[in-house]
């Protein structure tokens, strides 16, 4: 059971929730949160879902100096007032909104791979019974509608995966030829870590979707019956996308990082040559003083004296 289920009733939440707009979003805001909340979002404009989601940090408004009297209200209700005079945002609130963001999500996701399944079998329903009038025989029917299903399942799959691979690899070119407008070095997204890309065949009418890891959800265009990432590209250039800004973080890190360990090796090859220089000349001196010094110690010690071996019989 997920976290969401635990804590959330999503049985009395609207089919349409995500097509409500200013009072009726408020309303189902202030249902699942408080009316504080709601009240929260509709000064801030924040009119429906799809706006809701793109919003990094709702509460962020709250703990800067906004000169209004409203906010002014709510404060009181929504934080806790510093010593300072500041405003620190109570961690419940803050709580209630990223909860709510995650649930709509996960049913957002979860309504694109219902309304994919059941247009399938919508497809493989329409096309069975087609087959069977057509045959005669009692026992060819149930064989061809069953090979006209497998062959359909079969060939919609592949038009999918298709599809699917057709605009995974119009998006890594994509990331190869703006990492340099972007200003990172490394720059490559993964279906499945960075982003969900979900196709959903209607018909053999082909639609899809983005979900981005920030959490907002892009609907892909159509030119001359192909889908066009145009739409999510826009997104990804977009200054309140979190995930790039988070790509474009730890890219500066690691440019920085590679930066200076190039450096360090060419301070030490400029200084190596000196102390090479230095340490050869005194090795020199020390040697010619090492030998001056042997010469004259051998010069005053004494001839040694030769003596007489003894023989026993």
């Amino acid at each position: 059971m997920s976290g969401e289920s635990l804590f959330w009733n999503t049985n009395d939440i609207p089919s349409d929730v995500f097509s409500l707009t200013d009072n009726d979003f408020y309303e189902f805001v202030k249902k699942r949160l408080g009316h504080c909340q709601a009240r929260l979002i509709e000064i801030q404009k924040i009119g429906c879902m799809s706006v809701f989601l793109m919003t990094d940090d709702i509460c962020d408004a709250l703990e800067l100096d906004v000169d209004c009297d409203e906010f002014d209200d709510l404060k009181k209700e929504l934080c806790f007032r510093l010593r300072d005079g500041t405003f620190l945002v109570k961690p419940g609130i803050r709580s209630s909104f990223e909860c709510l963001k995650k649930l709509m999500l996960k049913i957002g996701e979860e309504k694109t791979k219902e309304q994919s399944k059941r247009k399938f079998q919508r497809t493989n329903m329409i096309q069975a019974p087609t087959n069977t009038l057509t045959s005669s025989s009692s026992s060819t029917p149930l064989i061809q509608a069953n090979t006209t299903q497998t062959s359909s399942r079969s060939s919609s799959e592949l038009s999918l995966d298709n599809h699917k691979q057709y605009l995974l690899n119009l998006m890594k070119k994509w990331c190869q030829s703006n990492k340099e407008n972007l200003s990172m070095n490394d720059f490559d997204l993964i279906d499945g870590v960075d982003f969900h890309l979900n196709l959903v065949n209607n018909n053999n009418e082909i639609d899809a979707n983005v979900v981005c890891k920030c959490g907002v959800m892009t609907k892909l265009a159509k030119k001359e019956n192909k889908l066009q990432l145009s739409n999510y590209y826009k997104h990804l250039k977009d200054t309140s996308c979190s995930l790039m800004k988070d790509m474009r973080k730890k890219n500066k890190k690691t440019t920085s990082v590679e930066s200076s360990s190039h450096h360090q090796p060419m301070a030490s090859a400029t200084t190596n040559p000196v102390v090479a220089a230095v340490s050869t000349s005194s090795n020199t001196s020390s040697s010619q003083s090492a030998s001056s010094k042997r010469s004259a110690n051998e010069s005053q010690t004494p001839a040694p004296t030769k003596k007489k071996r003894r023989f026993i019989n």
